[in-house]
């Protein structure tokens, strides 16, 4: 399985909402707890962001395939949908 690469800032509230839908999915949905997910603060490491293209934070890829992208003014059911569908597309390539 591809491990899912994702992009957050600390104080970014889209960000804190990306991670409360995760930590939601996964106690729904155990098995997406066997997705490996590489978080990546991109203010602290900025040389890691270099080749993935978007412009928002949180930001979901699956290898360079962007899965999920929040958007400003983006609702937290919205970001929820984001996230479970990167789950789901990480789960499919067992």
């Amino acid at each position: 399985m591809e491990k899912l690469t994702w992009f957050y800032l600390d104080t970014c509230p889209y960000c804190s909402n990306a991670k409360k839908a995760y930590e939601e999915l996964i106690a729904e949905h155990p098995g997406f707890g066997e997705v490996e997910v590489e978080r990546i603060n991109e203010a602290m490491h900025p040389e890691l962001t270099e080749g993935y293209a978007y412009q928002y934070v949180p930001c979901v890829f699956l290898g360079d395939t962007k899965l999920y992208e929040a958007y400003p003014g983006e609702p937290f059911d919205s970001c929820k949908e984001g996230m479970e569908k990167a789950l789901r597309e990480a789960m499919q390539q067992k």
